[in-house]
């Protein structure tokens, strides 16, 4: 199992009347360049998604356009709220982004939530961790490198 690690996207950002929105549209088209030439399976997008706690709707349908090609590529998501996102209309559409391996938690109700990413058996970590302000946990099994099964979000 493959993982990348990305945070700070800042979408919807404007500096003055200058929108970075088409940068950003360009820096995902080669992550998505990335994620098919390293053979990325699993993508941690660990906080600050957004610029703003609102934003604007041609960030919202940027994320939206990433997530759908991520999840065309059957590439699993983990994705946690930063101090710039509003956590509640981060979680929006959660459930159902679940079905198609975006996993989502925008608010943090004290206990990490457990995604499993592959089946016991399987070559990947024992358990690899995310926490909102936390370190994660990693096991490597019998010398063999990381191998992942566990995400806590």
């Amino acid at each position: 199992m493959n993982i990348l690690h990305m945070s700070d996207l800042h979408l919807g950002r404007r500096f003055y009347n200058l929108s970075f929105l088409p940068i950003q549209q360009a820096l995902l088209q080669e992550v998505l360049q990335i994620i098919d030439d390293q053979q990325v399976t699993v993508l941690l997008l660990c906080g600050d998604i957004y610029d703003n706690p609102v934003p604007p709707a041609d960030a919202v349908q940027l994320l939206d356009w990433f997530l759908t090609q991520l999840a065309a590529r059957s590439v699993h998501v983990c994705m946690i709220s930063g101090n710039h996102d509003s956590p509640e209309r981060l979680d929006f559409g959660s459930g159902i982004f679940e079905q198609k391996g975006v996993y989502l938690v925008g608010q943090f109700n004290g206990l990490p939530k457990k995604v499993t990413l592959g089946q016991p058996g399987d070559r990947y970590f024992e358990e690899a961790g995310i926490h909102h302000g936390g370190q994660g946990r990693r096991d490597h099994a019998h010398g063999q490198g990381p191998r992942a099964r566990a995400v806590y979000l």
